[in-house]
């Protein structure tokens, strides 16, 4: 008989074996173990001793269209293993996981599949997101020399002081997640082998800051500052693609002000690319509360915040 629980620390070996099994992605049990609460947050699917089935519960605080925060509780990394396929395992542990924020008193539920199939069962409904755009990198455009106050390297510089502030002063858009210390954690996991340049002001304190992701898909990852430092960075980012042999990138950032100008010295007129492997489920909050969240023109969801 199959029973879904809480894992415990004996659990690992099997959670990371499912997940290995399921998705060989080679980051996804370092970013678990970024969490000192991850046995906590992890469902399981147990049959007497044998683990066949896991899926790991996320916090998350996320803006809404009326500008409150809402409580999200994200589903990420369930698998089950291919051995037990089959039986219904995967919507006993989304059943299980759903009524979960509903005692705890979400206000909506949210994945990222290729699979929507599984989870509508358990009331998760398909919603379209505005995130991706992909363009031509420019080339023959004339850059200014490097200029002062720059400081370039990998992930570890959105650790600097004053970068999660900029981040945290971008225009509040629905959608949005707000990050805690272990929502940057989990960020800078997403970012590793990045490149980020960083345009400090004045005082020395960042104004500015650019993530891009070089090598077999080059993109644009995030970005954050006032319009004029970004413009600056964005001779910077085009510069790295080149030399990385780019011909074109994925743009992951919001249209519109203060992005135009640093995404207009990146690329030739980038086009939407549709993505609709988001889903959501309403816990506490009526679902035309939560469409209008996901449905805003204005929504959007950082590559970061990935559950």
């Amino acid at each position: 008989m199959i029973a879904v629980r809480v894992a415990t620390a004996a659990d690992e070996p099997g959670i990371l074996s499912v997940w290995e099994e399921a998705f060989g992605e080679p980051d996804m049990a370092p970013r678990w173990r970024l969490d000192p609460n991850r046995r906590s947050w992890t469902l399981v699917a147990v049959e007497g001793a044998d683990l066949v089935g896991a899926l790991y519960l996320v916090d998350q605080r996320r803006r809404t269209a009326t500008g409150r925060l809402a409580r999200v509780l994200g589903l990420a990394n369930v698998a089950v293993a291919g051995r037990a396929r089959g039986r219904g395992l995967a919507r006993a542990l989304t059943d299980e996981a759903v009524a979960f924020g509903r005692r705890a008193g979400y206000d909506w539920s949210l994945l990222f599949t290729d699979t929507p199939g599984v989870y509508a069962p358990s009331g998760y409904r398909a919603f379209a997101q505005r995130r991706v755009r992909r363009g031509t990198v420019l080339t023959g455009r004339s850059a200014a020399g490097r200029p002062s106050g720059v400081r370039s390297g990998g992930a570890e510089l959105l650790g600097l002081p004053g970068v999660a502030a900029l981040h945290d002063g971008a225009d509040e858009r629905p959608l949005t997640a707000v990050r805690d210390e272990l929502g940057w954690r989990r960020a800078l996991s997403w970012y590793a082998d990045t490149r980020v340049h960083v345009l400090d002001g004045p005082g020395g304190s960042p104004r500015a800051y650019a993530v891009t992701r070089l090598g077999a898909a080059p993109a644009l990852l995030e970005a954050a500052g006032d319009r004029s430092g970004l413009a600056v960075l964005g001779d910077l980012v085009r510069a790295d693609l080149l030399r990385a042999g780019a011909v074109a990138v994925s743009v992951e950032l919001p249209p519109g002000e203060p992005y135009d100008d640093l995404v207009g010295r990146v690329v030739a007129d980038p086009a939407a690319v549709a993505d609709d492997t988001g889903m959501f489920h309403p816990l506490d909050t009526d679902p035309e509360v939560v469409r209008a969240t996901l449905d805003h023109p204005r929504a959007f969801h950082w590559t970061g915040d990935y559950l």
